[in-house]
């Protein structure tokens, strides 16, 4: 990883932690959330994964219509790189926010085995 991408890494980190904890007060069943990147191909590659602790917490945030704010918290912290470490702030349209976000369980994992999730969620 180059020095840039370490930056880069270290702004996302920061502003995807902030998301989370603002999700965690916002939505019930959320647990947590990562990212994938491939900063070859950055910000095009960007996945983030919101995890939720089970199909029937993440069938209620869906029935809610909770996703849209998901979307929105997603697109806020993206934007709110701008500025750290030399980064601008990324601007996704729906579009690219419906590609960039995955929602998953750890129930699902548990399902599949352990150690699975990156391929499920290719």
């Amino acid at each position: 990883m180059t020095k840039t991408d370490k930056k880069r890494d270290k702004a996302l980190r920061e502003q995807l932690t902030l998301m989370c904890v603002e999700a965690k007060e916002c939505f019930a069943g959320f647990q947590w959330l990562t990212h994938q990147v491939d900063y070859g191909r950055f910000p095009s590659s960007l996945k983030v994964i919101c995890v939720f602790d089970s199909k029937a917490s993440l069938a209620e945030f869906k029935a809610a219509g909770q996703e849209t704010q998901l979307k929105i918290m997603l697109a806020d912290a993206l934007s709110g790189l701008s500025g750290l470490n030399g980064i601008s702030g990324l601007k996704l349209s729906s579009k690219q926010l419906d590609s960039v976000l995955q929602l998953d369980t750890e129930e699902a994992c548990v399902n599949k085995g352990p150690g699975h999730r990156a391929k499920r969620l290719k």
